[in-house]
């Protein structure tokens, strides 16, 4: 997963749920300065050991859908992570409305949710607008439940979204917007 994230000694990375910093490292090791934000305490401490030698890395104790994650770090940040299947829709969303967001998202997903946010139209979901109506999506990788341990009952698939710099509708207009928009994807015939 480390090499199609495509980093640079100058990238600064936040990081969702590093839990034990498996990826952490790798991510330390490639870019200028990573920020964990984790919401378990019992991970916090054991990344204190695992990161000591690191020191362009810092942990926040925080739940990532509360956290201000645009003043983590400065202007051109990146978001990476493997994230909990069930706050997928509300991590984009949280991300995506950033005061700055971010330059770039790289998440690690269900395969069917990833799926139904790049989909064609014609497939699109509410997921599906509520992304693209902030940048670009694109499915990366593709990665087998076989590649983790323990194994989940799923497989994975890597979402990269670009949010666009000039966004297709004004922030202040989203909420009346996705309230317009919701009642046709409840009802979709």
């Amino acid at each position: 997963m480390v090499e199609v994230l495509e980093l640079t000694p100058t990238d600064q990375v936040v990081e969702v749920g590093p839990g034990l910093g498996a990826l952490t490292v790798e991510l330390a090791s490639r870019a200028r300065a990573v920020v964990g934000v984790e919401i378990d305490p019992a991970c916090v401490k054991a990344l204190g050991l695992v990161l000591r030698d690191h020191s362009n890395v810092r942990i926040v104790e925080a739940n990532i859908l509360q956290a201000p994650v645009a003043d983590f770090l400065p202007a051109g940040y990146r978001v990476a992570g493997n994230v909990p299947y069930n706050l997928t829709g509300a991590l984009f969303t949280h991300l995506l409305e950033q005061p700055r967001p971010p330059r770039r998202i790289d998440l690690l997903v269900q395969q069917e949710v990833a799926e139904r946010i790049v989909a064609r139209p014609g497939g699109w979901s509410l997921a599906t607008l509520g992304v693209r109506v902030y940048g670009q999506p694109e499915l990366v990788l593709r990665v087998p439940r076989t590649a983790f341990l323990p194994q989940p009952r799923v497989d994975s698939a890597l979402v990269r979204i670009i949010p666009d710099t000039d966004p297709a509708l004004p922030k202040a207009d989203l909420p009346s917007f996705f309230r317009f928009v919701t009642p046709f994807f409840q009802a979709r015939r």
